[in-house]
């Protein structure tokens, strides 16, 4: 079985968060399988997988084992430091970072992984709470 984008693609060369569906099936082709949860499907691509909200159909979250066409770009909150630490806005860590290549959501904040350092960030503010770094992370 083949799935095909429908009418809601744009023209870029990467999907992100709220990108919809059609987008990753143009940018990615069909999942090798798709799991359906209550809220969202999981769509794997090998070993990685990206999250689809069931209401929208709206890319959520990944775990990019390096064949995802993936990136989050940081927004107008930014500083000029040379590096991050508790408090400092997650446009900054995507500044400093890149792309996460995992996120996972909680209740009451987001874990992003660099490799197997992780970062939080809280879902209100969008700031950096916690880390874990394992020496790729430029925190302070």
């Amino acid at each position: 079985m083949q799935l095909r984008p429908g009418s809601n693609t744009t023209e870029a060369s990467y999907y992100t968060r709220g990108s919809h569906q059609d987008d990753v099936l143009r940018l990615q082709g069909t999942p090798t399988q798709i799991i359906e949860y209550y809220d969202h499907e999981t769509w794997y691509y090998g070993y990685s997988t990206i999250e689809i909200s069931n209401q929208g159909r709206r890319v959520t979250n990944w775990n990019n084992n390096g064949n995802l066409k993936v990136q989050l770009r940081p927004g107008s909150n930014t500083t000029e430091a040379s590096y991050y630490t508790r408090g400092s806005h997650q446009d900054d860590v995507l500044r400093l970072q890149g792309t996460p290549t995992q996120i996972i959501e909680y209740y009451d904040h987001e874990t992003w992984y660099y490799g197997y350092s992780t970062i939080e960030i809280s879902n209100q503010g969008r700031r950096v709470t916690n880390w874990n770094n394992n020496g790729n992370l430029k925190v302070r």
